[in-house]
């Protein structure tokens, strides 16, 4: 009677060739899972955003523009003063928070009144037109402030200095929010007298013209966030 056998050399090899496409095919895997894994799981098509240098952060960069542009409206502010002869009724000043812009009453009204002068509607337009070079987006704050001297208002439509001051600083507003300054970045404030420069009166009681002249203004004020604060004090 013969005997079945088998011969177990016969195809002995070809459980090694297996194994070998299956090693390869694991290390295929695992090399596409690190690939996505590096690429934030960016789908076909879609650019990588390049890493941002730890010298150079994105907002800090933001910040430098913006304070280039606010150093670029104190220097169109200047040439607005000239282009109206204003000299001393307009001044610009750098502050830690922004930039304060100043303007003496009578460019744009006549004394004890709100209604804003012809030439005041052409510098306040100026004035807007300047701003709308703000280069930080919705951040950025405006506020009025009117000021009067401590003389009694005489006018029986505007009762007193708080009543002027409110009107001239609103008045203001509007003419800025008419200009297409985003309303909700704005107020008003009124001081009436409470905050002038220098004193109106001297030590028993005299007025002082010239200062009293100066302490009726209306100021706007810009007011920067904190980022844009410290680029902007990087350029003085």
């Amino acid at each position: 009677m013969e005997e079945n056998t088998v011969n177990l050399d016969e195809g002995g090899d070809d459980w090694l060739t297996t194994y070998s496409d299956a090693i390869t095919l694991l290390m295929a895997f695992f090399v596409i899972l690190l690939t996505m894994q590096e690429g934030k799981g960016a789908g076909p098509g879609e650019a990588q955003e390049p890493p941002t240098s730890p010298s150079t952060p994105a907002n800090e960069m933001v910040s430098e523009v913006s304070a280039e542009s606010v150093q670029k409206i104190e220097q169109e502010l200047q040439v607005l003063r000239t282009e109206f002869d204003l000299d001393e009724k307009l001044r610009v000043t750098r502050v830690k928070d922004g930039l304060v812009i100043e303007l003496a009453d009578r460019t744009l009204f006549k004394s004890g009144q709100a209604k804003i002068k012809p030439k005041g509607l052409g510098i306040l337009g100026g004035i807007t037109e300047i701003l709308h070079e703000i280069d930080v987006g919705q951040s950025y704050k405006i506020e009025i402030e009117g000021h009067t001297d401590d003389r009694p208002v005489k006018s029986r439509r505007i009762g007193s200095n708080w009543a002027l001051s409110s009107r001239r600083a609103t008045n203001v507003l509007q003419m800025l929010i008419q200009g297409g300054i985003p309303e909700n970045q704005m107020r008003a404030t009124a001081y009436a007298h409470t905050r002038p420069k220098l004193p109106n009166r001297t030590a028993d009681g005299k007025p002082i013209r010239k200062n009293q002249a100066l302490n009726r203004r209306v100021v706007i004020k810009l007011e920067l966030p904190n980022t844009e604060r410290m680029a902007l004090s990087l350029l003085d």
